[in-house]
């Protein structure tokens, strides 16, 4: 590979074009540093492993993995255009019922496959979702990748339950917030109801405030509320899939299969 321009930088190093020297195909080459300080081997191990496991196109493919004695590489398929919160600040626009539906069913698909794999994302926001393209006449203008599998777990069968605290403040499921409790994949569908709600009113059903506590008694204590203002134009079903994605009781929530089943999609 010919390593080109930098396309990013974070804790665990930095992300690189490359291009294929015999095909001179594109790709993202990502360059993890072994001697960081907060290198894990063992989280490494596991996001090369869900990649290669999470075959779908709406989520990020992983082409290959270059070990080194000081570096490990990852060969990444690369997405040119920006992600969903970038697109949402830049065009200030809220979403039509119709392109976010599209982004519910691509979003809710890429789940599908991972949930029946055991696998769960656990961190899905708008930064994690990143469009193909950010060309408007580019036929993969709303076609969307899920990426970023730093927190995601593989269980190892379908009655594992996961007990971590992990997940972004405004997108993570009452029972993640709620330390005395275990939970599962459904945790994913919370976390897209919200990206869901977000995109037709441009604000969080359910804010943080102040810790996880008293977010979660918040959230217990409150209706999830469909200001008229915002939400009069936009139909009742459509609402009523958020509500069902936004259940606090995630034995009551829909599966990523069942939101694809619904009328709405």
């Amino acid at each position: 590979y010919k390593i080109g321009k930098e396309l990013g930088k974070g804790s665990f190093g930095v992300v690189r074009i490359a291009k294929a020297r015999n095909s001179k195909k594109l790709f993202a080459i990502k360059m993890i540093a072994k001697n960081m300080k907060n290198f894990d081997k063992h989280s490494l191990e596991v996001e090369i492993r869900i990649l290669k496991a999470a075959d779908h196109p709406n989520v990020m493919r992983l082409y290959g993995v270059y070990d080194e004695l000081e570096r490990t590489f990852l060969i990444l398929e690369l997405i040119r255009g920006s992600n969903l919160m970038d697109r949402i600040l830049k065009t200030k626009l809220l979403f039509s019922e119709r392109e976010a539906a599209k982004l519910t069913k691509d979003v809710a698909g890429a789940l599908r496959t991972l949930h029946s794999i055991l696998i769960t994302h656990r961190d899905l926001k708008p930064e994690n979702l990143m469009y193909a393209s950010d060309d408007p006449a580019s036929p993969e203008y709303s076609t969307i990748k899920l990426c970023d599998f730093g927190l995601a777990k593989m269980c190892s069968s379908p009655m594992e339950k996961m007990t971590s605290f992990c997940g972004t403040p405004g997108y993570m499921a009452p029972e993640v917030l709620d330390k005395h409790r275990s939970y599962d994949s459904k945790v994913d569908v919370w976390s897209l109801g919200v990206i869901l709600y977000v995109l037709l009113c441009g604000y969080l059903p359910h804010p943080w405030v102040e810790n996880a506590e008293t977010t979660l008694r918040r959230m217990r204590s409150t209706d999830l509320e469909f200001k008229p203002e915002f939400w009069e134009k936009i139909s009742a079903t459509c609402k009523d899939l958020i509500c069902k994605m936004l259940s606090l009781d995630a034995a009551q929530r829909l599966s990523a299969a069942q939101v694809l089943e619904h009328s709405w999609i």
